[in-house]
């Protein structure tokens, strides 16, 4: 492979790494504060979904 070849295939496998680690799924739950929310809702409000978003963020 070329070394540009190779540049790109990592720089695609770290953001399919980084999209498929950072993902939220509606459980029901706030995925921060585990409030009770509607089935659909990942968060209970804005703060926790900022908060949860600084914890789960990569560098």
């Amino acid at each position: 492979m070329t070394q540009a070849r190779e540049q790109f295939v990592e720089l695609e496998n770290r953001y399919k790494s980084h999209r498929t680690t950072t993902t939220a799924t509606a459980t029901g739950e706030c995925l921060f504060c585990e409030t009770p929310v509607e089935p659909s809702r990942r968060w209970c409000n804005a703060q926790c979904r900022d908060d949860w978003q600084l914890v789960n963020q990569e560098d």
